[in-house]
Parts: structure tokens; sequence; C-alpha cells
């Protein structure tokens, strides 16, 4: 058991915290020589007139003990009694002053140990036999425990309460969504809060249970409820504002917002909980490359910049001499009513494509178009372009610097036909091989079209 130092004049005893574990059961009692050097200087042993006149108390809403706010203590917080036997407790000013929620348990703590009879009885061995009645202390820590601010016993520091909070917080999740306006209110509010939450977190609802509305009201498309690590949404009272898929991100806005709503949202983005930077990395806005995408300019304004994948990344790494040459607009529209900046066709594919591969991708969109049936079509998805037969996916075409890979699957993933500078696609080995896999997954869409 820890050693409690004393000075002569003093016949009290007395039992600290100031670690980050919550109290579950015995913790020492100790109280350093320099604490009660600091405190005995300002007088806390004198009788409680004397007291009163020197230390400032604080109001102690979980049991009846005069509680006292003390300069320069090395201790966050300490329960002891004066020398006329009567309880005390002591609290760190800094510590009241910059973490107010926290000192509160730190004063409920205190109080247990009084309860409990830690102070007066160290030398006998803390607690006693059989449950101990946590009876200050429970319903504080419940409180703090509900709005993350202390996880698995342990005080959570610099980190929103949104982040850790228990299950039973969907029903205050709930609520925010009753202050649009009985509930029918989507979109961005004026006077809410904006923060983010990781798609791997477990207190994150919308991962796990709840539908992603966007400001129509209908839910968003998404084929990964939880999981990824990587996935972050920004919210606001409620509603996703923000969807940030992966890394690199495709990012999709659920509600229409000016530049300056988006600049909040980008804000919360580019800090993570703690305050620290976080790495955004966007490659896509609403399904369009960030490069051409209106977006991109207001991300350039914010500190992001391009790196050598035309990916536009905070903080920025390793920058290329490239400037967004989109211009700023008045209102962003959402991803289910953004116009494409560009005509998606061959030519726009073409001109992205890089040098040593372009002459053999235009060859290769011929050959396609001359075999593939008219029931096709292609989505010019960079730097996967999707195959579509009767609007099911029947082949990927993955467009590399120097060669393009030809994967022919209906589901799951298959091996690649790779298409290099030097392969002659008029081969007739080669046009049997590759059309050969294409008729085979045709014949696997049009068994499932007829079953359903």
């Amino acid at each position: 058991m820890d050693q409690t130092l004393k000075l002569p004049w003093y016949r009290g005893s007395a039992a600290r915290f100031s670690g980050r574990e919550v109290c579950r059961g015995g913790l020492g009692v100790r109280l350093s020589i320099v604490a009660l050097a600091a405190i005995g200087g300002l007088g806390l042993f004198c009788d409680s007139a004397q007291a009163g006149r020197w230390l400032p108390t604080i109001e102690n809403p979980y049991c009846p003990i005069t509680t006292y706010m003390v300069h320069d203590m090395p201790e966050q917080a300490a329960s002891m009694k004066d020398p006329k036997g009567r309880p005390i407790i002591v609290v760190n000013r800094r510590t009241f002053r910059e973490r107010p929620s926290y000192s509160k348990f730190l004063i409920a703590h205190e109080c247990c140990h009084h309860t409990l009879g830690h102070v007066g009885k160290f030398r006998k061995g803390l607690g006693g036999q059989g449950p101990q009645p946590f009876f200050y202390i429970a319903p504080e820590l419940k409180r703090l425990e509900l709005l993350g601010q202390v996880s698995r016993g342990y005080y959570i520091e610099s980190h929103y309460g949104t982040q850790f909070g228990l299950p039973e917080a969907i029903e205050l999740l709930r609520e925010c969504r009753a202050r649009r306006s009985d509930g029918k209110e989507l979109g961005y509010l004026p006077d809410e809060r904006i923060f983010t939450m990781s798609g791997h977190d477990p207190a994150n609802l919308y991962m796990k249970s709840l539908d992603i509305l966007d400001d129509r009201g209908i839910p968003l498309h998404r084929t990964m409820k939880s999981g990824n690590v990587h996935v972050r949404l920004v919210i606001q009272a409620g509603q996703v504002l923000l969807y940030v898929g992966s890394l690199p991100a495709n990012v999709r806005q659920l509600a229409e917002m000016d530049g300056r709503r988006i600049r909040r949202c980008f804000e919360a983005l580019k800090s993570r909980p703690n305050g620290n930077p976080a790495l955004v990395a966007i490659r896509r806005w609403n399904g369009h490359p960030i490069d051409i995408s209106p977006m991109a300019r207001i991300l350039w304004e914010e500190g992001f910049r391009f790196n050598g994948k035309k990916e536009l990344v905070y903080p920025p790494s390793a920058e290329i001499e490239m400037e967004p040459d989109t211009d700023l607009l008045d209102i962003y529209k959402p991803y289910y009513s953004e116009e494409a900046p560009v005509e998606y066709n061959e030519d726009w594919v073409l001109s992205r494509s890089d040098e040593k591969i372009r002459a053999k991708l235009e060859e290769l969109f011929a050959v396609l178009n001359r075999h593939l049936p008219d029931e096709c079509s292609y989505n010019y998805n960079l730097p996967l372009m999707i195959v579509q037969y009767r609007e099911k996916r029947c082949a990927f075409i993955h467009i590399q610097r120097k060669q393009i890979r030809l994967h022919v699957s209906y589901h799951g993933w298959a091996p690649g036909l790779a298409v290099q500078p030097r392969t002659d696609l008029d081969d007739p080995q080669f046009i049997g091989k590759l059309f050969g896999r294409f008729q085979k997954v045709f014949d696997a869409i049009d068994v499932d079209l007829r079953r359903m």
C-alpha cells in the first residue's frame, strides 16, 4: 500500500485521485507533501471560519461535505479531514476551470472515498468486506459514460462525446431530428453544430442501424454498413451532410448547400475529434472526378492540394503543379441532382489515359464495339470502366499507365486479360478467349433475368 506522508502538526489522513482510471475498488490513499504544504500555506487546516476567508468553496451536488478549490495543487482532487476531524474535499483550480465536467466526476469520486471509510482508516486497509456501495459516484459515472466522456472505466480526454456514447444515446440522436420541425425538415440548419464520426466507431448508429437520409428523405444506397475505418460522416443535428467513403474517398453530398456551409463541413472533416489534423484524400465528388468537379475550387482554397493521382489531399504531401480549372458556384447540388461537369464518352477516357497506353486503348474500344452486342453499354468510371449487359455488370476495364486489364465476370472477381502496347488485338486466339468469356457471362445474366 502507498505510504501517506503527514506533517508533524497534521493528524488527519487523506485519500487522493489523480489518475485516469475510474474508481473500481481500492485506490491508493496518499497525498503528497507538496500538496499538503500548498494547502496548509493557504490556511486550510485552520478552523472553518479561517479557511473560508482563504479558500473559495464550490458546489458539491453529491454529498454534504465542504469542497474547496485550491490553487497550485499538484493533485487533481483529494479527500481528507481537517484537524477537528471534519471531512473536506479539495479540487485543483485549473482542473475545475478547464475541465468542469471531469471535475464533477472527481468530486463524486472523493465523496465515495468518504462514504466507504477510506479516509481515516488507511492503516487498516481500504474498503470493507462484501459489496461496496458507491452511492455518489455511480449516477455521475453513468451520466459521463452515456455522454461518451468515460468509456470502459477510463476517462476520455479531448474527444467529443458523440464518438463514444452508449447505445442508450440513440434517443438523444432521435431528439436531434425532432428539432427539425417535428422531424420533417431535412437538410442544412444554420444554427446547429457540425461534427464528424468514423464509420468504424461502435457508437455510430448510422453504420449499425439507422438509414442515412438525403435532404429528400430518401435513404442513401451503400454497399457497406460498417467496419470500414476510412468511412467518415459529416453530421448536423441528425442529418448526414457528407458521406466520405473509403480512402481515397468518393464523397457524396446529401444536402444542397452554398459555399459557406460547405466550408463548415470541410472544417469539421479536416480535424479529428481530439483536434489533430485528419488525413483526407478525395478522388471523386458525387461520382465525378474531383479535378473536374466544381467542388475542387473550394477544396483548393481550404488547403487541399493535388497529388500525382489527381486526388485532392489534406494535409498536402507531395504536390504537383496543378490548380483547379473550375469556378466557384452560388449553390452546390447534392449527388442526385448535380449535373455532370463533362460529357463522359470514349474521347474523354482517351484524353485522361496515359500516352503510353492511349493508342492501344483506342484500338481496344474499336474491337469491343465490333464484337459486343447492342445490349452492352459503358460506364465511364475511371480507372475502372464498367461494361454492362442488359443493365448488369459483365466486365470492368482497369486502365493503368502501361497496360489495360480486362476482368470479365458477373458475380465476384475473375483474373484479368492483360492488354499491353505490343498485344495483337486482331489475333484470333486472343479474340476467341476474350469473347468466349463474355458469352459465358451473357448466358448467366440471361438465366437470372428469366427467373425474375
